[in-house]
């Protein structure tokens, strides 16, 4: 794969792993699993006394068994059916003080998710403080708003290291990004460790 198509590794002692004696990479497909192991499609079986199953992860799945309404009648699996987004990863129009951590488009494959989680919580914060300034009840951002951040993201994404062209954990079915932040954490930083009022509704 080209780098960045899947989970970047860190360790220098995978691939020695694989040419060990004790080890052996099988890629030929799984017919079943059964009490004694793994069944192959060539009809073999690999005895194991632990089985580990990795298949993958869908990233935006959060919304799977949680129902979220907003006002107006908004629901967020509707409003998130053809793409999850939110403003700065963080908010979404329509959902008054709606925040996130991780939301969409702010997972890593590159570095420190904690970052991320600590520039977020520092501009939640700040929410709550424009909140309070505005002697508001509630805050969410504009639509406009929202929409000038996924196209910041979707311009960001085509001349990084995950577009590679294979499918992957942070692509949607159309190969869309919906899951990373291609550029780095102190950019993104950078970009929450101020609100800016104008992008945002004060409800009272």
């Amino acid at each position: 794969y080209a780098f960045g198509c899947k989970r970047v590794l860190i360790a220098s002692d995978y691939y020695p792993a694989l040419q060990l004696p004790q080890v052996a990479c099988i890629s030929d497909p799984i017919a079943a699993i059964e009490p004694l192991g793994v069944r192959l499609t060539s009809g073999r079986m690999v005895e194991l006394d632990t089985l580990i199953y990795a298949t993958g992860f869908k990233p935006m799945d959060v919304l799977a068994d949680l129902a979220i309404h907003g006002r107006d009648g908004h629901d967020l699996r509707v409003d998130w059916q053809q793409r999850p987004h939110a403003h700065l990863g963080i908010n979404v129009p329509g959902y008054p003080n709606l925040h996130f951590l991780l939301g969409p488009n702010t997972a890593l494959g590159h570095n420190s998710v904690l970052y991320m989680i600590e520039s977020q919580v520092q501009h939640i914060l700040l929410a709550l403080q424009a909140c309070a300034a505005h002697s508001a009840r509630a805050l969410e951002p504009t639509p406009e708003a929202e929409q000038r951040w996924m196209q910041r993201v979707d311009a960001g994404f085509p001349a990084s290291a995950w577009a590679g062209g294979c499918h992957s954990w942070y692509l949607d079915g159309e190969r869309q990004n919906i899951a990373l932040w291609t550029a780095s954490c102190l950019a993104y930083r950078r970009l929450t460790r101020r609100l800016q009022p104008q992008d945002y509704q004060f409800l009272t």
